[in-house]
């Protein structure tokens, strides 16, 4: 059987055949960066949301992708210290994920604002777009705003689990 004959078949079955039930349901992503412009979501360059108006309260909520950003200044206390951005304090540690996950956690602990954005954020994964390199998902705000949602109905949230961290300063 030739090439062709093969990919002929090939695009017989695969792109010409409706099989949406078997292919996986694309996933909400809103993208942010230091100096991203005030758009809606879903307006974002690498947006892409199924339903837009899901994020009716984000939308209100003015430089909501700036304030997603390691790089966005409101003051915070972690680890003994007051800190004027996420970016400043993981500079001053060992640059793991865990002191990320600890010094975001404290951020939004202590600010209202920025708390409000990433509950706003609904389920989307999280994008931070980098100058001349790929974006990276932020899986640690996703991550906080899963314990966010935790606290209103438990107490704690903590794990001795190795794959879940502990959130310090959620527990009020």
């Amino acid at each position: 059987m030739s090439f062709s004959i093969h990919f002929s078949l090939f695009l017989k079955t695969s792109l010409f055949t409706n099989n949406r039930a078997k292919m996986p349901k694309r996933c909400d992503k809103l993208s942010f960066f230091a100096k991203s412009a005030n758009k809606a979501p879903g307006k974002g360059a690498h947006d892409w949301l199924r339903e837009p108006d899901a994020y009716a309260n984000l939308a209100k909520l003015d430089g909501w992708r700036h304030e997603l950003c390691t790089s966005h200044v409101s003051k915070f206390w972690w680890n003994g210290s007051e800190w004027r951005s996420i970016e400043q304090a993981f500079q001053a540690t060992d640059k793991s994920l865990k002191m990320m996950l600890g010094i975001s956690s404290a951020k939004y602990d202590q600010t209202p604002s920025s708390s409000a954005v990433l509950a706003a954020t609904a389920d989307a994964q999280l994008w931070h777009i980098v100058p001349f390199g790929p974006p990276r998902r932020f899986w640690h705000l996703e991550q906080i705003r899963t314990a966010m949602r935790t606290r209103a109905t438990q107490d704690d949230v903590s794990s001795d689990d190795d794959e879940c961290f502990y959130i310090r300063g959620f527990k009020q």
